[in-house]
């Protein structure tokens, strides 16, 4: 997997005097540290165009860094208190970066986001807050995905600590479409007027607890217009083909973008998320949903279809293994291990 590297590199020494030295009035100073943030990013800062093309590039471009520390002591007063922030913009985003603060020593959670869609962080002071932060789908643009990274340390000694930002998406990519109706009744026939859309889809994800679900589902049970026309990204959750679909197979790449959904069993609430793939045949129009079962962030899922009879009249009906093949493979963007699931 092609990874965004924000490497951290911790120096720390001993500034000023240690609780036990006097300051002042009697009152004792707390230990703090220097700590030097070396900041290494991959990718150039180009601000997405709306379109995606599946470039791993563009795909790994860093626009914005915003980088939170917060005190995680447990059993002290500013338990969750933010101590350290720092904003890097377009330009900051490119090369080798240096962030230097002080920070007092114990325990931390470091809370890196790249590529927020959030430009105002006020009242963001304490883990509570940052705890109720969303991301929201309907946002996420090609060279500009959001994502984030979230580590806790303990501040006591010289580290260097790497951080391997993730984007909070995933993508689904159609690899290849083809009908098998030689031999049978429907010879000849095409699949028509073919339209390709991501079911039950989860449009918000908090930052700090994302195996949270249901926040927001777009195309809840079916095509809803309104959720693909509010999308910033043209093509993210739905594309019509321009092409009809015979044995000889349609082989264009198409490539769909959603947010995770780690449920492993159904029920009247929680719904997998589906790639559904609509068309007609002989004037009736067919759905063909094949289920993301326990789908992960950051990974890319790739899925190559192949129909063999009609399918169901309803998109939340999954079909039967004799009307529909389908082959998934499952990488962390670039490579991984594949599978096959059989409808």
């Amino acid at each position: 997997m092609r990874k965004i590297l924000l490497c951290v590199a911790a120096m720390f020494a001993v500034v000023g005097c240690s609780k036990s030295d006097v300051v002042g009035e009697g009152e004792p100073k707390e230990d703090v540290v220097e700590v030097n943030f070396n900041v290494k990013v991959n990718g150039h800062s180009t601000k997405g165009s709306g379109e995606k093309f599946g470039i791993n590039a563009d795909d790994n471009t860093l626009c914005t860094l915003d980088l939170f520390v917060f005190r995680t002591e447990e059993g002290q007063d500013d338990y969750g208190v933010l101590e350290f922030y720092k904003r890097l913009t377009a330009g900051e985003c490119i090369g080798e970066i240096n962030i230097s603060s002080e920070l007092t020593v114990g325990k931390k959670k470091v809370v890196a986001i790249g590529n927020s869609k959030l430009m105002n962080w006020s009242n963001l002071t304490n883990l509570t807050e940052m705890g109720k932060l969303v991301a929201s789908l309907q946002s996420e643009s090609a060279k500009n995905y959001t994502m984030c990274k979230i580590q806790d340390y303990t501040v006591n000694k010289s580290e260097t600590i790497n951080f391997a930002l993730e984007r909070l998406i995933s993508r689904v990519v159609v690899t290849g479409i083809r009908t098998k109706f030689e031999g049978t009744p429907y010879e000849g026939c095409g699949l028509n007027d073919v339209k390709i859309f991501l079911m039950n889809v989860q449009g918000k994800k908090y930052f700090l607890n994302r195996d949270a679900v249901n926040l927001q589902v777009l195309n809840n049970g079916r095509l809803v217009l309104d959720d693909v026309n509010l999308c910033a990204m043209y093509g993210i959750l739905h594309e019509s083909l321009a092409t009809n679909i015979y044995d000889s197979g349609y082989n264009n790449k198409h490539y769909f973008y959603c947010y995770s959904n780690p449920i492993t069993t159904e029920d009247e609430t929680n719904k997998f998320t589906r790639l559904v793939i609509q068309g007609t045949i002989n004037g009736i129009t067919y759905y063909y949903p094949i289920v993301l079962k326990n789908l992960q962030e950051n990974c890319s899922y790739s899925c190559d279809v192949t129909i063999m009879k009609p399918g169901s009249t309803d998109p939340s009906e999954d079909v039967s293994a004799i009307s529909l093949n389908s082959v998934i493979t499952v990488s962390n963007w670039q490579t991984g291990t594949p599978y096959s699931v059989v409808f």
